[in-house]
């Protein structure tokens, strides 16, 4: 069996790259709050693939590379970056 972690620290170590990036983006940020927290409340709700292929975007990889690190095809990838900025649109609105 996993032990859960016992505090907040190992939670944030444990916590998906893309998550640590926001954190950072939030200290920073002078814009709409709500917008922010809905942003956030999004990304959260994403599962740790997705996030994965969004922080790869951020970081400049090509389709052709996610494809490439996650051993997937471009195709499926390009489907997934479609699906969530509909996701995006739906959840944050246009």
């Amino acid at each position: 069996m996993v032990k859960a972690p016992s505090n907040s620290k190992e939670k944030r170590l444990r916590a998906h790259p893309l998550l640590s990036l926001l954190e950072e983006f939030t200290k920073t940020y002078s814009g709409d709050p709500i917008l922010l927290i809905e942003i956030k409340e999004f990304i959260e709700s994403l599962n740790d693939r997705d996030k994965t292929i969004i922080y790869l975007r951020y970081l400049g990889f090509s389709v052709s590379k996610i494809a490439k690190e996650l051993g997937v095809s471009k195709r499926w990838i390009r489907r997934k970056l479609k699906r969530i900025r509909e996701l995006a649109r739906m959840w944050i609105g246009s």
